[in-house]
């Protein structure tokens, strides 16, 4: 059985390119449904009394799920042979409740290619979460690797960095 996701390819990505935004509408079900799926039955996420008691709105996202959409909009932009290497700044800014259409949104800040042939190259991606403009998750750092169209011989690119990703 095939992806529904299209691979994308190291010598296919610049700096500044879009990573196109995914939106999630926060219902009341969808927050149940993800409770029971990450078995986080904290009831501030679930039930509004409670949350409201607790100095919440309402009830709100919790941070695994926040977590997965991220991890889902990164993941339809680089395709099935794409890797998440590593994620920094993912900081919780404000609630993220229900009601509320949650959309994240990226764009490809760096690239690079490992010194080693590893047949992948590197891009470092800027991701947060929005509501209605306003950042509520991030901005924080998502490093993936890619392959190469051609494999490991095929690396020109002339935006590329050629050392190491910074640390």
């Amino acid at each position: 059985m095939g992806s529904l996701v299209e691979q994308r390819y190291w010598e296919d990505v610049r700096r500044g390119d879009t990573v196109d935004a995914v939106d999630f509408p926060m219902s009341l079900y969808r927050l149940i449904v993800i409770a029971a799926g990450d078995r986080d039955f904290t009831p501030i996420h679930h039930n509004p009394q409670t949350a409201r008691r607790h100095g919440a709105p309402d009830v709100f996202v919790n941070n695994t799920a926040l977590f997965a959409m991220w991890e889902r909009t990164v993941r339809e932009y680089i395709g099935p042979a794409g890797v998440i290497v590593h994620v920094r700044g993912f900081r919780m800014g404000t609630f993220n409740l229900v009601g509320e259409t949650i959309t994240v949104r990226g764009d490809v800040v760096r690239k690079w290619r490992d010194p080693k042939p590893t047949g992948k190259g590197h891009i470092e991606l800027r991701v947060q979460t929005e509501v209605a403009g306003e950042v509520r998750v991030g901005p924080g750092s998502v490093i993936v690797s890619l392959p190469y169209r051609g494999g490991p011989a095929d690396q020109s690119d002339e935006q590329a960095e050629v050392l190491s990703p910074r640390t």
